[in-house]
């Protein structure tokens, strides 16, 4: 798909938001949660040598809950019933995990070295791999497999992808201008808004 509504998909995840406030005060709680024990323990450990150890597993921490939420959007835009305990209790967490974090190391080393050779590169392989996540978890594709799935998804779509990340910038700049209020609107908004391309593209 070379050419897609940008405004429209912040449209239809507006619409989304509003009709599942519930659920996404429930997803606020439980980052606001970790994020509050997360400060504690690193705080109580900062001059302990376990200090590399507590910063590892609340980092796993956050990519279950980072893949958590993916599966509850999805499921949400596919007009299923997610729950709450969707973020931390998807099929196959561990396993998913373990990819997650292999292929984002992959996918991190060819995007740092593309932003070396000038830049640009760096933007259009950030780009191609996107979805590299979502494939994860939508099904269950491996640590080169996201990727090259992802890779596919976007060809040919390189520029219309590029401007509607930086609608999401701007977007997110804006919900930072309104006191940091706006933030709890434009981050669930944009979250949504890039799933739905996701499956818009798969059609």
């Amino acid at each position: 798909m070379n050419n897609f509504g940008k405004v429209d998909l912040l449209q239809e995840a507006w619409g989304l938001l509003k009709t599942n406030v519930s659920l996404f005060a429930k997803i606020f709680g439980v980052y606001l949660l970790y994020y509050i024990v997360q400060y504690a323990v690193q705080a109580y450990f900062k001059y302990s040598l376990a200090v590399g150890l507590v910063s590892f597993i609340f980092g796993v921490i956050g990519v279950v809950l980072e893949l958590g939420l993916i599966y509850l959007v999805l499921k949400l835009i596919d007009g299923k019933k997610p729950t709450i305990a969707d973020i931390y209790t998807y099929p196959n967490l561990i396993k998913k995990v373990v990819i997650f974090i292999l292929a984002g190391i992959v996918f991190g080393v060819a995007v740092v070295v593309g932003l070396i050779l000038l830049v640009i590169p760096g933007i259009y392989i950030a780009i191609r791999g996107m979805f590299f996540s979502y494939y994860i978890v939508d099904k269950n594709a491996g640590i080169i497999d996201s990727i090259k799935m992802s890779w596919k998804l976007t060809e040919g779509a390189v520029l219309n992808l590029f401007l509607f990340d930086l609608l999401l910038v701007v977007f997110n700049v804006i919900g930072v201008l309104l006191l940091g209020i706006g933030l709890f609107v434009t981050i669930p908004v944009s979250l949504l808004a890039v799933a739905l391309l996701y499956r818009r593209f798969q059609k």
